[in-house]
Formats: C-alpha cells, structure tokens, sequence
C-alpha cells in the first residue's frame, strides 16, 4: 500500500493557532474598555424561547440574569387603555386572540405563552420591588399620548421610567410631563449622523439609541475596518449610545471596540464584572437625572 500522509495533526494545529490569535486580539480589544457595558433587556428580554413578550415574567428572569434597565412597548386597548405590548400582531402568537381588545378582554385572556397578560400595574409593583431597575417606553404611535397616560395613572412610576423621543417635536411635551433621562430613538428618523448631533446638541438627553446596521456600524461591527464617528462624538456631549438589537457575542465585542456604551439584547448574559460596575451608576441616574 502506497505511504499516504495523514494533514489530520497539521489541521488541528492551524485551527488552534487561529483560536489562540483571534482570542488574543479579542483580550486587546477588551483592554480598550474604559467603562462598563451597559445591557437593556429587550421587551424585557427572551422568555422560554419567546422575544418581544415584555412580560412581568421575561423581566424577572432578565433582572435574575444581571439586567437593571428593561425596553418595553406599549399598546392601546380599544376602550383607550395602556397595555405592555409589542405590537398586536406578534402579540396574537401568545394569546388565544385574533384583534385588538378592551382591556377587560385583555386581561382575562387565555394564553398560548406561559405568561400573564402584561399591564402596567404589574409593571408598577415590579418597579416598587426593584427600586434600581429603569425602563425604556417605547410605543409605535401615539407616543405623547401613551407618555401620558402613564404619568397620569402611574405617577410613582415615572422617576423610572427613560421615555424614548422619536421625533425633536416630542422633546417639551414629554419633559413637561416630568420625564428625565430621555433617550432619543434614530430608528423612526433615520437621519445621518451630523442632523442627530445638531438635535443633542439643542437639548438636554441620556442617550442615542440606534440599530446595530446604522450607517457605516455595518461593516465596523461586521468586519471591524470601518471607523464610526458618533460614539466618539456622543460621549464628548456626555451622552450614551445603546445599540439594539445585539444578541451575539461577536457583535457585542465589535460594538464595544467601537465605543458603544451599552446594548439591547434579548439573550445575552451580562457580565457580571459589568453589572457591578454599572451598580453605582444607577443610583447616580435616579438621583441625578439628566
């Protein structure tokens, strides 16, 4: 039988030498950190292989896991009532429910989902329980109105609440209702980077948040050789950028290579070197909102 030679050990060898390099180039990239990742739960985080619940129950476990600040949505009922929901469509998936409903029929409903009903005074007994826990509002329309009604109904409830601003418009109404520590939302605006600036520059906000694929983030979070300007231009104003959604943690080392303050994730676990060092800032946030 003719010698043939086994490349089986020469294989292995390269695989390993590749681990070890992207490893090591992963460690450098970490050592550039100079502050501590923050993670929002998005629409309270994955539930037993659900997204986009923002149950009571999704937040528990997201909160268990190390998350302090939880994205939830907003719908209305159609007797004019505020609800925790994505949206009514994705919200059919859940429940025995084929249209909008009264909030009676809402919270009564039988559900396909292990979960309850969502509403907002589940949400202000949580907030009650958890004192260092925020929440982000985010509603598709009637975003003034649904703002609102929560600091109508739920006043407690509002020095908790990071309210998104979708639109400059939305900015006096909502701070006039007493909300602080907004966040302006690009996902609706879709303007380039320098008009952002322009309204952040006019006002007074916690955070940006944006899309992972925003702009020229595509190819830095994809293949790390483009440069993005608006990290660097956001935390010179002192304000924060969230990045949603990241579930992957490929993408959520590029995007803290690029400076990113923070990101919404459904899945992932926060570090807990992370969540300590975000611990002190909370408090800081609730007292001295922006």
């Amino acid at each position: 039988m003719p010698f043939r030679p086994s490349f089986r050990p020469f294989t292995a060898l390269f695989l390993a030498l590749l681990v070890a390099v992207a490893h090591l180039a992963a460690m450098g990239r970490k050592d550039d950190r100079t502050s501590p990742c923050i993670y929002v739960a998005h629409a309270g985080g994955g539930y037993q292989g659900n997204v986009h619940t923002s149950a009571i129950e999704a937040m528990k476990l997201s909160y268990a896991n190390g998350y302090r600040i939880f994205e939830l949505d907003v719908e209305w009922t159609t007797d004019d009532k505020v609800v925790l929901v994505h949206d009514w469509f994705t919200f059919f998936h859940f429940a025995f429910l084929n249209h909008q409903p009264t909030y009676d029929e809402y919270v009564h409903l039988r559900m396909r989902a292990d979960f309850r009903p969502p509403t907002l005074e589940n949400l202000a007994v949580f907030l009650k329980e958890h004192p260092d826990a925020f929440v982000i509002i985010d509603s598709k329309h009637s975003h003034v109105p649904s703002l609102r009604y929560i600091a109508r109904h739920f006043p407690d409830m509002v020095p908790q609440v990071m309210p998104y601003i979708y639109h400059e418009r939305e900015y006096d109404p909502v701070r006039k209702l007493g909300y602080r520590n907004l966040i302006f939302a690009s996902y609706q605006s879709r303007m380039w980077d320098d008009r952002l600036l322009e309204i952040i520059d006019r006002h007074k906000f916690f955070a940006v948040s944006t899309p992972s694929n925003r702009a020229d983030a595509v190819g830095a979070m994809r293949e790390g050789d483009t440069y993005w300007s608006l990290p660097k231009e956001l935390a010179a104003r002192n304000v924060k950028l969230f990045v949603h959604v990241v579930n992957g943690p490929r993408v959520l080392e590029w995007a803290r290579h690029l400076g990113v303050s923070g990101v919404l994730s459904d899945w992932l676990i926060p570090n807990k070197q992370d969540v300590q060092e975000v611990e002190p800032l909370l408090a800081e946030w609730k007292k001295n909102p922006v």
